[in-house]
């Protein structure tokens, strides 16, 4: 049986095979009973097309062969509201996503339930474990916030600001302890209220006494 989603091409002077993959993305969401999502490839002959069904995303994309498009798309999966950025992608076997090969010359049918078997059911697992990651960002990212605050509002001299889920302070405009103003103070801030201190200029005796008293580490 031939593939009806094939056909070949004219492109530059030679014939080539070429796969049309929305009108294939448009069958397979139709019979799977999904809905378009934002994040497809909105050119004339689109590598990949993105679809919903209930809280997750299927992306189906299109591979290059010798002489053309190949009749096989692949496809992967997602949960919908829930992407991380390259940083923050959760490591481990368990987070891993599955993904397939689908030949696209089958009856559409076979193919929704090759697809339910092969990808939908073998990622709820690490979908589960993801938004639970997720959620766990979103509190740390809050409480990194609340220490944010809680440091300007102590400390109005320190310019504060987060960065890639870490905090940042450092003393504003200072000039030096011996021209009157505050030495050069830098470090960072955690989530859990930690502070480490990267950078400090040279301290006047008494400060630094203080600063030991307040750390344990000499007779009061």
């Amino acid at each position: 049986m031939s593939n009806p989603y094939m056909t070949m091409v004219n492109q530059f002077g030679r014939m080539e095979a070429q796969l049309n993959l929305a009108r294939f993305v448009a069958d397979l969401r139709a019979e799977m009973k999904g809905s378009t999502r934002p994040g497809s490839d909105d050119s004339a002959d689109p590598r990949w097309i993105k679809f919903g069904l209930d809280d997750v995303n299927l992306t189906v994309s299109k591979e290059r062969k010798r002489g053309g498009d190949s009749e096989t798309v692949t496809v992967t999966i997602e949960p919908a509201g829930c992407q991380f950025r390259y940083a923050d992608v959760p490591p481990g076997d368990d987070f891993a996503l599955p993904k397939a090969n689908i030949h696209t010359g089958r009856p559409i049918g076979s193919i929704a339930a090759d697809i339910k078997r092969r990808v939908i059911e073998p990622a709820e697992a690490p979908i589960a474990k993801r938004r639970e990651y997720a959620a766990l960002l979103r509190q740390e990212a809050d409480k990194l916030t609340q220490v944010a605050a809680r440091l300007g509002e102590r400390c109005p001299g320190l310019a504060v600001t987060i960065r890639d889920r870490i905090g940042e302070f450092c003393v504003k405009n200072p000039v030096g302890e011996f021209s009157g103003g505050r030495p050069y103070l830098s470090g960072h801030f955690y989530h859990d209220g930690t502070v480490k201190i990267d950078r400090m200029d040279s301290l006047p005796w008494d400060t630094f006494d203080r600063l030991m008293v307040a750390l344990g580490e000499t007779k009061r």
